[in-house]
């Protein structure tokens, strides 16, 4: 479980650790930051320009490719954000994705 980025943590290393896990909840998680410019700055200073390396650190990315057990999954976050700093965020993990590759978004 997690908020903000630490729901961002909780989703991802969910995600890629499924079998380790019983369910995943996150509140007002940061779930696609290759897609915001803030998301993409922080990744750059992280990982480097690589953007494919990127992916293994965004949830709605994981989502795509997903095959692992179905999981229960707590996502209960805002359609969208205005942060202080100017920033928006791109609004909720995509149900319809959640819904065919991995988990029961409750």
């Amino acid at each position: 479980m997690g908020h903000s980025m630490g729901g961002h943590g909780a989703l991802t290393i969910g995600l890629k650790n499924a079998a380790a896990y019983r369910s995943i909840s996150a509140f007002s998680p940061v779930v696609n930051p290759v897609a915001v410019p803030w998301g993409q700055a922080a990744l750059a200073g992280y990982l480097g320009d690589d953007q494919e390396t990127w992916k293994q650190y965004d949830t709605c990315e994981l989502l795509k490719q997903y095959d692992g057990p179905k999981l229960p999954v707590l996502v209960d976050q805002v359609r969208a954000v205005q942060h202080s700093a100017g920033h928006r965020s791109p609004g909720p993990v995509p149900v319809c994705v959640c819904a065919t590759r991995c988990v029961y978004v409750c």
